[in-house]
């Protein structure tokens, strides 16, 4: 109809990769296929749509696990009580509340970059280490940094689970949408560390890669690895018995 300056509706198409599960390609033949209603009549829809976005990279697919469906909701969970319960306090530490608004802006730049270039596990691991981050260090923030970091997480989070987000915006406060607000910006000034990607192996196999910012540090590379759909698929719920890390090359799960 000559609308386009082109020839076909869409300049480019990036179609997501096969879902499967348990290694296998779903079919009914198998018996191995997924429907939703019964996840999110559970978890809810935002946990199941983490989820999908959580498996791997978007033209890559993943492979389906109810443990992977657990730890989204684990993370839910924990962004609910670190912004909804109170907040215990202690003697202001001015460096570390300097060092959480650097982190505030290098989680909107990841976040940010991962959604768009459907990156959207890399914007989610993003998500969960600063969450991690601050239930840790909750009480040494300032009160003023303390309310960004948690307004920014809720406005990020919009997209990827819009109804959590929407009902974390109203626990704090407001009365207008989350999605009625402007995207946050991040200073120029503070660049997101670089990533790097590392393979999770367990019985000499490399079972997944993970992306964590090239700064990270032993734990949280511990935790994304933890996190993984796959290994937590491998693990079957076992505790690892522990989880060596060599700095930007590779870490290993031992059973």
């Amino acid at each position: 109809l000559g609308h386009v300056p082109f020839d076909e509706p869409f300049k480019r198409l990036r179609l997501h990769g096969t879902i499967t599960k348990d290694g296998a390609k779903m079919s009914k033949s198998r018996g191995n296929v997924i429907s939703p209603d019964g996840y999110i009549a559970t978890y809810g829809a935002d946990v199941f749509r983490m989820y999908m976005l959580f498996l791997g990279p978007w033209e890559d697919g993943g492979d389906f696990t109810d443990a992977g469906v657990g730890g989204v909701a684990r993370f839910v969970g924990r962004t609910w009580e670190l912004i909804t319960e109170p907040r215990p306090t202690v003697a202001l530490d001015e460096a570390l509340t300097s060092m959480a608004e650097q982190r505030r802006h290098r989680l909107i730049a990841r976040v940010s970059d991962g959604i768009a270039t459907l990156r959207f596990h890399v914007a989610i691991a993003a998500l969960m280490e600063e969450i991690n981050f601050l239930r840790e260090q909750a009480a040494a923030l300032s009160p003023a940094q303390w309310r960004r970091s948690c307004e920014t997480l809720a406005m990020l989070l919009a997209p990827l689970a819009p109804h959590f987000a929407a009902e974390l915006w109203t626990r704090l406060g407001y009365s207008s949408s989350v999605h009625d607000q402007r995207w946050p910006s991040h200073s120029a000034k503070v660049h997101p560390a670089a990533s790097v990607e590392l393979p999770v192996q367990m019985d000499g196999k490399v079972r997944d890669r993970i992306v964590v910012a090239s700064d990270a540090d032993a734990e949280t590379v511990r935790r994304t690895a933890l996190a993984s759909a796959r290994i937590q698929s491998v693990l079957a719920g076992v505790e690892p018995k522990r989880v060596v890390v060599v700095p930007g090359k590779v870490v290993n799960v031992v059973r």
